[in-house]
């Protein structure tokens, strides 16, 4: 598949200082396609695409982030609140929200 790299936040921010991308280059805005496990070590990778759907990103990212996202993605509610539900709740009361 074009356009993947495999790259924890702190590899890809290593990555874009090698690329010899700069700060202001601008974002690419992504949105979250899935989460699934990394072939090889099992570990979970939220997957990113842009717009275009040219590129994928996956990102490596620890178990209860996986299962936040998945359950957010899959309209799934957790058995009990989790720390991500005072986020949304503290988020709501200020009115703010997260695109």
């Amino acid at each position: 598949m074009d356009g993947i790299i495999f790259a924890d936040p702190y590899n890809l921010w290593k990555i874009s200082k090698i690329m010899g991308f700069s700060e202001d280059a601008g974002m690419i805005q992504m949105e979250v396609v899935g989460v699934a496990p990394e072939p090889n070590s099992n570990k979970p990778l939220v997957w990113l695409r842009d717009e275009e759907q040219t590129v994928f990103l996956p990102i490596s990212i620890g178990n209860f982030e996986a299962t936040a996202i998945y359950m957010e993605l899959y309209d799934e509610p957790p058995p009990r609140p989790i720390c991500y539900d005072l986020v949304r709740t503290v988020l709501g009361q200020v009115n703010a929200k997260v695109e």
